[in-house]
């Protein structure tokens, strides 16, 4: 009983200093993952930059490649609420952990998107702004 206590006191201690930076927002059912939000965000004016971390717990498979984790950075407009996507990075492991499987520069192409209400986007407009 003593070494259960233990191990689960070291089990939160570590998980929580190794994942520090980043913040559960919500759960991705559908995929079976967790998406995270990084605790440090960039703020200019009603502009906002932000990393979402996917966390997925069996994997996606997307075209034969399996990735475990993907982060994304997004742009919001806090007035006019509205979002984009600027870049996406996939991992072989999980928690953005392992080779970089994939990735994605969307910031010139990219074009701002009304944000619905009381969608996931939505959530994280109200953490981050």
């Amino acid at each position: 009983m003593k070494i259960k206590s233990i191990f689960l006191i070291l089990v939160t201690f570590f998980s929580t200093n190794c994942y520090s930076k980043w913040d559960i927002i919500d759960f991705d059912t559908d995929a079976d993952g967790v998406n995270y939000i990084e605790s440090d965000y960039n703020k200019k004016g009603n502009f906002v930059k932000f990393w979402l971390l996917r966390d997925y717990i069996n994997g996606i498979k997307e075209l034969g490649v399996v990735y475990y984790s993907s982060k994304i950075l997004y742009q919001i407009d806090c007035k006019e609420r509205q979002s984009k996507t600027q870049q996406m990075y996939f991992y072989s492991d999980n928690m953005g952990n392992g080779k970089i499987i994939d990735s994605t520069d969307l910031s010139s192409i990219s074009k701002w998107k009304d944000i619905i209400p009381n969608s996931k986007m939505d959530v994280y407009r109200k953490t981050v702004c």
